[in-house]
């Protein structure tokens, strides 16, 4: 089970390929620039996982993260988006397992498979 998890956790860092190397500031000017569709869906995550693994991330970048992959959960619903909605699922799963809710992130860690 452990495995599967640390897998769905790469899964979810590699999820945007080329996004992975860009800098939170850049990502959230592209957010602000664009519109309510899958792209933003896809940046909003993206940002959520840069801040959530930056070195030294503490209580304050989890919280940020947390509400960068609400905001992408929230617009893949609206936009009907599965995929999308998948993976803020297991963005979710990640922030929990970050703050020692590891139950939880597993928990999380499936709903993002049903998608």
């Amino acid at each position: 089970m452990k495995f599967k998890f640390l897998l769905l956790c790469v899964a979810v860092v590699c999820v945007t390929g080329q996004l992975c190397a860009q800098s939170s500031a850049s990502l959230q000017s592209q957010i602000q620039k664009s519109k309510a569709d899958t792209g933003k869906v896809k940046l909003l995550l993206a940002l959520s996982r840069v801040i959530l693994l930056k070195s030294g991330a503490g209580a304050k970048e989890t919280d940020s993260s947390y509400r960068f992959m609400k905001q992408a959960e929230q617009l893949s619903i609206q936009l009907n988006d599965v995929k999308g909605q998948g993976n803020a699922a297991l963005m979710a799963a990640m922030i929990s397992n970050k703050k020692g809710d590891h139950k939880g992130g597993a928990a999380l860690a499936q709903r993002g498979l049903i998608f």
